[in-house]
């Protein structure tokens, strides 16, 4: 007594149609090439599209199928809503005011240091201390001012919070007065506690900077942009921050001591899950006929495990450069491996990889029919909009049970814990 999947039961059922349809078109026909099984997977691809849409409804044009950075769809999970939130905690008196005397010159020149390259705003979600520290004026009678801030967006509403100060007339500006060169009192004698990691549940969020030009009374909002670039440096040991507010290139504008706190700077491994569906079904959504992770090291290094692999057609995947095929690597390629039960940890496979493309996605995987001299039908990862044969999730996202199909789109492509 033995049992058969259905969805072995279902290629049993292509493989007798095919038959049948060979047999019928020999009575009328001496070709022999009359029946294309890539074709058949290309007409399943269609139907797949459809049954899709009649499931879990059409898609959004901007949806995307990368499920590794998209913190917004993140904070869906089990228990209910994470809600964002993001703190900037004002600590008045700058008991390490002294610093800015003692480092003033230093700043100075690097943030005049050609050799000191913009980078990355690397804090977009942690937790610092920010002291700002000093602030440059660029000419004229009328005040600049200079804000650093952050905002989120959640069901519609926007939050944000900032910092601001001003300054005037080529002038330097220091905290206290405790600069050289004939600085100014900056207007701040404070510092800011500032922790914006739950933003990660946020619909939207970003850190930005503005510049306005006026006087107290008539203050005009010149320009705010996205904070992209900064510079980061240290002087006696103390890490600062320098920022380019009014978008000239000089990074003078503002400059902070920075403190980070609960904050992993070191190189991290990126890693994608990858989920496909091979067509061997039009009404299957398990998304485990092939599961494999590409993990990239710090130093570079790249590979590919294999999974799991819930399909019986013979399948390529091709990462980057490099190309593992299943009929290679398994003697019985129709085998279903690692879907009933589910180990998470499994290693099928594993090969070196090189050439991936994290953001680019540049991964495809090539469905092979039965007829081994047929050729293959190859699907890449989608476009934002598109139907999903293929995403792309965290590498702690566990795939389905064989014949169990995803509960939700989007939505359960980024809840780790479904």
């Amino acid at each position: 007594m033995f049992t058969i999947s259905s969805k072995k039961l279902q290629k049993v059922a292509m493989a007798v149609a095919a038959t049948a349809c060979v047999a019928v078109m020999s009575s009328c026909s001496q070709e022999t090439d009359f029946y294309d099984e890539t074709a058949v997977l290309e007409n399943n691809m269609e139907i797949y599209k459809q049954n899709f849409v009649q499931k879990y409804g059409e898609v959004s044009p901007t949806q995307s199928w990368d499920f590794t950075e998209m913190p917004a769809q993140a904070r869906v999970t089990r228990g209910g809503t994470h809600v964002p939130s993001m703190t900037w905690t004002l600590k008045s008196g700058v008991v390490t005011a002294n610093i800015v005397n003692q480092d003033f010159k230093k700043v100075k020149d690097k943030v005049a240091d050609e050799n000191v390259k913009a980078v990355a705003w690397p804090y977009t979600l942690a937790e610092i201390n920010l002291y700002p520290y000093y602030a440059h004026g660029v000419g004229g009678d009328k005040y600049n001012y200079y804000r650093l801030g952050a905002s989120y967006t959640y069901n519609g509403v926007t939050v944000s919070d900032s910092i601001s100060t001003n300054a005037t007339n080529g002038n330097w500006y220091s905290i206290g007065k405790f600069g050289k060169d004939g600085s100014n009192d900056m207007n701040f004698n404070s510092y800011r506690i500032i922790d914006t990691r739950n933003m990660v549940y946020a619909d939207s969020y970003t850190w930005w900077v503005s510049y306005q030009n006026g006087s107290d009374d008539n203050i005009v909002e010149f320009k705010r942009t996205n904070l992209g670039l900064c510079k980061m440096f240290t002087v006696n040991e103390h890490g600062y921050v320098a920022f380019d507010c009014n978008g000239d290139g000089d990074y003078s504008d503002l400059i902070c001591r920075i403190e980070p706190k609960n904050v992993d700077l070191v190189p991290q491994s990126t890693e994608k899950r990858y989920m496909v569906e091979d067509l061997g079904g039009t009404k299957d959504f398990d998304f485990n006929d092939i599961v494999f992770d590409v993990i990239q090291q710090p130093n570079g290094d790249q590979k590919c495990i294999v999974r799991a692999l819930g399909g019986m057609l013979d399948v390529a995947i091709t990462v980057g450069d490099s190309t593992w095929r299943k009929s290679e690597k398994l003697a019985d390629y129709t085998q279903i491996i690692n879907t009933n039960p589910i180990v998470k940890d499994m290693v099928i496979d594993e090969f070196k990889v090189t050439g991936w493309q994290p953001k680019a996605n540049n991964v495809t995987v090539t469905v092979y029919p039965a007829v081994s001299s047929a050729r293959g039908l190859s699907l890449s990862f989608p476009k934002d909009g598109t139907i999903p044969f293929m995403v792309a999730v965290k590498t702690s996202k566990v795939w389905n049970l064989e014949q169990v199909s995803v509960e939700d789109v989007p939505g359960w492509f980024a809840d780790i814990e479904r």
